[in-house]
């Protein structure tokens, strides 16, 4: 990981996994740059991985339906590799089972999506940065 999670204007770097267009740029309307935030979107698990592989972003959050990796799948690889940001698992519906198994797998909060969850996303991703 060769960038810093924080930019020089002072910004929060969030990587956003999520393969949706539509939830991709609710979650982006959550998280404005004018609020100090700067997000790199990515589709996929395996683009996040490389991602974080060349970008130390602040916080990630991941989709918990991806194409090609579960979102708990990537936050263990992403912890494995030494991602220390928050990672905040998105998911459609609330499910108690995967709501668990996200934070064994190293997740710090666990998000349902609604139509006004952007004030929830920026604390989460502050919290621990």
């Amino acid at each position: 990981m060769t960038e810093t999670g924080l930019t020089t204007q002072g910004e929060t770097h969030i990587l956003l996994v999520e393969d949706e267009v539509d939830d991709a740029i609710a979650t982006k309307r959550g998280l404005p740059e004018a609020a100090g935030f700067r997000v790199t979107h990515v589709r996929t698990g395996n683009d996040a991985l490389e991602a974080a592989g060349r970008t130390d972003f602040h916080a990630a959050l991941i989709d918990h339906r991806l194409p090609d990796l579960s979102g708990v799948e990537l936050c263990r690889r992403l912890r494995s590799l030494g991602f220390a940001g928050p990672i905040i698992l998105l998911s459609s519906v609330r499910q108690d089972a995967v709501i668990g198994q996200a934070f064994e797998a190293g997740a710090d909060d666990f998000i349902v999506k609604t139509s006004a969850y952007g004030t929830r996303l920026q604390d989460a991703v502050r919290s621990r940065g």
